[in-house]
């Protein structure tokens, strides 16, 4: 049935709900009725609570060259931790979900240093609801949704098929977001239309959320020779988040404000308007993919002079990717992404990349191709723009032996990042390898 329409603007009157039509057909609505005939709604169940602990662990050990000269062994440790708060008698109806993680690093060889990365999340809502043969939603209004995000390094490494930013050396990144919105569904439709009666062919199940005017914020920081800091907000009038049979979200009509400030106090900014903005990944590789169109309407840079954006010209940024499902033992995908950004150097920059990947099961070996073109321009502090073409391709190799899970890595091209030797990124021909070797153990308790 599809329901999810109805639910929104319902939920717009109601106190945190649990909205559900039952999986028998029933007759076609009268004429005038409002779809579903039959809707049930009552308030949350607070009352029964169920409680989950988990923890895991994992040490790895990685061995790396590339053909600029640096070989590094890198052997890390971490640890994460997750609890989570179910409410509902009969099923899952809100949630309070926190999880952190930790992990420290050591690298020797040509690059040295010790690295922490950590992450931590804090997310509280009405529980996500499986596809199945109902047609079911769960409804909250500010402030009972929002999510609060922690992630960093203090000594992450630029890989080979990175942009153009900062230099070819380990760097500082911390990043904090927080999302929230006026009101939140949690929904999911069983794929049938009963106003065409018993012998309604069944559609996809879906199951997601809706969102009423969605925001979402972050701040991230990046340290290297001084530091710059990158703060944004995003308004969007829908927010939208499909949980299967894909994975994806992001917003509908949405006005993003970004700002940043440079490591010599200057400030840049651009402001854009989106018709739509969607993110997910590939769940075979890993890999991100974006469904976006947008248009810069204003942008003020440190380098030159000051300028307004002609959105009639150059202002579109966006992308769309595609893959194929993800479930099967191969498949491939797709992505094309426009992207503006501000580089560590000041420089304001457009980077347009496209790439392709696929991924095969050999037995028990997972092995996944991927392949990438990119162009990025960069405006100088001269005013000059300058034009860099980079691609490459990247071999993933993964299997299990007993507890261990191994992985070889390979890459190769023309890369801004094919040395790591400290300089300015500058395009140049590379290669890496890496073998990396990885055990892990956890537990989960509930109670």
């Amino acid at each position: 049935m599809r329901t999810s329409t109805l639910f929104l603007f319902t939920a717009l009157t109601l106190p945190p709900t649990v909205a559900a039509a039952d999986d028998t057909w029933r007759p076609a609505c009268a004429e005038g009725e409002p779809e579903p005939c039959e809707l049930v709604e009552r308030d949350m169940d607070f009352g029964e609570v169920g409680h989950e602990v988990a923890l895991r662990y994992d040490t790895t050990v990685t061995a790396a060259a590339d053909t600029g000269g640096a070989a590094t062994v890198v052997a890390a440790i971490g640890a994460e931790g997750a609890y989570g708060a179910r409410f509902g008698a009969a099923r899952d109806e809100y949630q309070v979900d926190a999880d952190a993680a930790i992990s420290a690093s050591r690298r020797e060889g040509t690059v040295r240093a010790t690295g922490l990365g950590t992450r931590a999340r804090l997310a509280i809502g009405p529980a996500p609801l499986p596809a199945g043969n109902e047609d079911r939603a769960h409804m909250v209004p500010f402030p009972l949704s929002f999510e609060l995000s922690h992630d960093g390094d203090l000594a992450a490494l630029p890989s080979l098929a990175d942009r153009a930013d900062v230099r070819r050396a380990p760097y500082l990144r911390q990043r904090v977001a927080v999302a929230t919105r006026a009101m939140r569904m949690e929904y999911a439709e069983d794929g049938v239309d009963e106003r065409l009666g018993p012998d309604a062919p069944i559609a996809d199940r879906e199951a997601g959320a809706l969102d009423l005017l969605a925001v979402r914020a972050d701040v991230e920081w990046t340290g290297q020779d001084g530091t710059r800091v990158d703060a944004g907000a995003t308004v969007g009038l829908f927010g939208v988040e499909a949980r299967f049979p894909v994975a994806m979200a992001g917003d509908v009509l949405a006005i993003e404000a970004r700002a940043t400030e440079l490591p010599d106090g200057e400030v840049a900014s651009t402001h854009t308007f989106w018709i739509v903005r969607a993110e997910g990944a590939n769940p075979a590789t890993g890999s991100g993919f974006t469904i976006a169109w947008g248009v810069v309407v204003g942008q003020d840079t440190p380098v030159g002079r000051p300028r307004e954006v002609d959105h009639r010209t150059e202002a579109h940024v966006g992308g769309l990717g595609w893959f194929s499902d993800p479930a099967r033992p191969h498949g491939w995908g797709a992505q094309y992404v426009r992207a503006p950004y501000v580089t560590m150097a000041g420089e304001p920059a457009v980077e347009d990349r496209a790439f392709v990947e696929g991924w095969t099961d050999v037995g028990v070996t997972r092995l996944v191709g991927r392949a990438f073109v990119a162009h990025t321009s960069r405006q100088q502090a001269d005013g000059e723009v300058r034009g860099d073409w980079t691609g490459g391709v990247e071999l993933d190799a993964r299997r299990d032996v007993g507890p261990f899970a191994v992985g070889v890595h390979a890459e190769g091209g023309h890369s801004f990042y094919a040395a790591l030797d400290g300089g300015a990124p500058a395009a140049g021909v590379g290669a890496r390898a890496a073998l990396t070797v990885q055990r892990a153990s956890g537990r989960r308790w509930f109670y």
